[in-house]
């Protein structure tokens, strides 16, 4: 179990009687644990300090009729997007639908999609570790048959082990809010040639965060081979800090051969 986002520096004497305190109204926590840096690396990934409980960081983390094996301290997950991620699986499916997750993680977008609508999913991570937990909770989750799990850079997409994505693709996810313009392009370019839906998250600090990011989102995809048939639904998804906002943008786009 994790800490207060930012732990009051005052209370570090008293942490290891909180975190005992947890343990001991909460028969199912081990450990306690506080965050001790923000997200960082190419990996998003941060430092903890066990302040009770046995210093081991891999959890099973449920969530939606889901269990997820994960590695608190050597992958990127939040529990704070649980609604999200059933917002998402419960979205009907489309006419032979295949999902392209380009930033899965241990599963949890691509998993939850596969097992509520039985539809097949490419999951990619850069992490090697995320993958391996990818793998574990593919097989847990009985969707082994649904979920492709691939270790590679997303920016690498037509090479290598993405060779064939190419125009594949009618679902994608882009749950990498502080880099998902940077991916935009590879994006497109797993779309179907009839096109599909890019669910594309973004930060935003703007007073009206969701025209601004319609606009931030119709914007790039104009500088690059993508039309944009329609919007679906543009949401907050969270508050991320104060004035900034997890959000989502929910579009019908296909790629244009003509730019």
């Amino acid at each position: 179990m994790e800490g207060p986002k930012d732990p009051n520096p005052a209370l570090e004497p008293y942490w290891g009687a909180i975190g005992q305190a947890v343990i001991a109204v909460n028969p199912v926590v081990t450990s306690v644990f506080l965050k001790a840096s923000a997200v960082t690396g190419e990996f998003r990934t941060r430092d903890l300090t066990c302040i009770a409980g046995p210093d081991a960081s891999e959890t099973i983390h449920k969530e939606n009729d889901c269990s997820f094996y994960l590695d608190l301290r050597k992958v990127f997950f939040s529990p704070r997007l649980v609604t999200e991620r059933a917002r998402v699986a419960h979205i009907p499916k489309l006419e032979d639908e295949l999902v392209l997750d380009m930033f899965a993680g241990v599963g949890p977008f691509a998993i939850q999609r596969a097992k509520v609508q039985g539809v097949p999913v490419i999951a990619v991570d850069k992490n090697p570790v995320a993958v391996e937990y990818l793998q574990r909770n593919v097989q847990v989750n009985h969707v082994a048959n649904l979920v492709t799990s691939i270790c590679d850079d997303v920016a690498h997409l037509g090479q290598g082990n993405l060779s064939d994505i190419v125009h594949r693709a009618s679902r994608i996810i882009m749950n990498l809010p502080e880099r998902a313009f940077q991916f935009l392009p590879q994006a497109v370019q797993a779309l179907r040639p009839n096109g599909g839906i890019i669910h594309f998250y973004q930060f935003t600090r703007e007073s009206d965060p969701l025209e601004t990011s319609s606009r931030k989102f119709i914007d790039a995809l104009q500088t690059i081979k993508g039309e944009l048939v329609r919007i679906d639904r543009v949401k907050i998804v969270k508050p991320y800090a104060p004035h900034e906002y997890l959000t989502v943008v929910d579009a019908f786009c296909r790629p244009s051969f003509s730019k």
